[in-house]
């Protein structure tokens, strides 16, 4: 292959295993999946993702399932058991081994303490301590929110590095432009979804996912090669999110999600899954859906 279309092959394959394992965090499962998902052999698969990031991919899938296990210790009232059996470890004792690893604390502290220094929320926010960060979850504001049903849909769209995204991200995926063409004609909404953990994901390793929200799944061209994910099916808090500058929105969805949820308690989850719908034109505002339960 051409030195473009292996850049596409390996893509391809990226988006088919970030697919896999957002759509799988409650199972246990290693590269043979994988490999069996995306119809390559298991060394070949290895290869490929190593030859783009920093890290195996036996790494990548712990280090999602470790991320995923301090979110929802963060923000839910899980114990470690439920947590484990949520990602795919076999035992609380092996998942905590395998936190206190990686972190170098204990799944507990993520219950109490849910900022790390080099995560985007403290790099974008200048956030350099913990009293730093208590002062601004601690902080009172105004919010409106609603409760809703969603019975089905899917997020379709690409993820990036986001140290990496630039103005004219849009033009560089294949068929982006074909799937936000369907929120003119009202069939779809443009979508941001936090892939990766604002808090306990490295600033190097984080992830943004962008495409759009659309209830009807066959919309899909049958050629689309990004992330296609199933939303969670149940009840929402749906926060309104004012327009403004894209910095004020980011801030509005911090304070939603680490001041009433995980710091004042106001709302409690039994799971943690979110993504943002975004209202038409530029820094319009939009709305903020957190997942309360099926």
């Amino acid at each position: 292959m051409q030195r473009t279309e292996t850049a596409a092959y390996y893509q391809r394959l990226q988006n088919r295993v970030a697919e896999y394992v957002e759509n799988n965090l409650t199972a246990s499962f290693g590269i043979r999946e994988l490999a069996d998902y995306t119809h390559v052999s298991y060394h070949h698969l290895a290869d490929v993702f190593r030859s783009a990031h920093t890290e195996s991919l036996g790494h990548y899938i712990t280090r999602i399932k470790l991320e995923r296990a301090a979110m929802l210790s963060a923000y839910t009232p899980l114990n470690l058991s439920e947590i484990a059996d949520a990602t795919g470890f076999a035992t609380k004792h092996s998942l905590s081994k395998a936190f206190a690893n990686h972190f170098g604390f204990s799944p507990g502290k993520a219950k109490a303490s849910v900022i790390r220094t080099d995560s985007i929320n403290a790099v974008m926010d200048g956030i350099t301590s913990e009293a730093q960060y208590r002062h601004i979850v601690q902080s009172d504001f105004p919010f409106t929110f609603k409760q809703c049903t969603l019975a089905g849909g899917v997020l379709a769209g690409y993820t990036w590095h986001f140290g990496n995204a630039s103005p004219g991200y849009e033009a560089s995926m294949p068929y982006l432009n074909d799937l936000l063409s369907m929120t003119v004609a009202g069939r779809a909404r443009r979508c941001i979804k936090i892939f990766d953990s604002v808090n306990f994901t490295a600033l190097r390793d984080y992830r943004l996912f962008y495409g759009i929200f659309a209830e009807d799944t066959s919309m899909l061209a049958p050629h689309f090669d990004g992330l296609a994910l199933p939303i969670r099916r149940g009840t929402y808090l749906v926060f309104d999110v004012p327009a403004g500058h894209r910095d004020d929105i980011k801030h509005h969805i911090t304070r939603f999600r680490e001041s009433l949820v995980w710091y004042k308690k106001v709302f409690i989850l039994r799971d943690f899954y979110d993504f943002f719908l975004l209202h038409d034109g530029p820094d319009n505002g939009g709305e903020y859906y957190l997942f309360t339960g099926a």
